[in-house]
């Protein structure tokens, strides 16, 4: 498996609730991969992403520019962790979820 390029890190001021509903919108999926508030204060928070094409990325970044409930401050790719890279490294063929998969981690 191939650690994807596909996530990305959004600091924004407002509530989780209205980023929420902002991805809730979306007519693509999107996985929320982690979610904080920052030690600053409460009202600045940090989402972690995973958006499957540029062009839905595109589409994400508007709808959160556009938006009147909150303010992105930051989005930034995020980089696979030692800890990602070891998941995806020692993951177990009963894991797996299906005989294509299997075929690929074989060549």
């Amino acid at each position: 498996e191939f650690l994807p390029g596909n996530r990305y890190q959004i600091v924004y001021h407002g509530s989780s609730e209205a980023l929420n509903a902002i991805l809730g919108q979306q007519p693509f999926l999107i996985d929320t991969l982690s979610e904080h508030a920052t030690a600053l204060t409460e009202k600045t928070r940090v989402i972690d992403i995973a958006v499957n094409t540029h062009q839905n990325l595109q589409a994400l970044i508007k709808a959160i520019a556009t938006s009147d409930t909150i303010a992105m401050t930051s989005f930034a790719p995020k980089h696979a962790s030692l800890e990602d890279i070891f998941l995806v490294a020692t993951k177990r063929s009963w894991d797996l979820k299906n005989e294509k998969e299997m075929q690929l981690i074989r060549l």
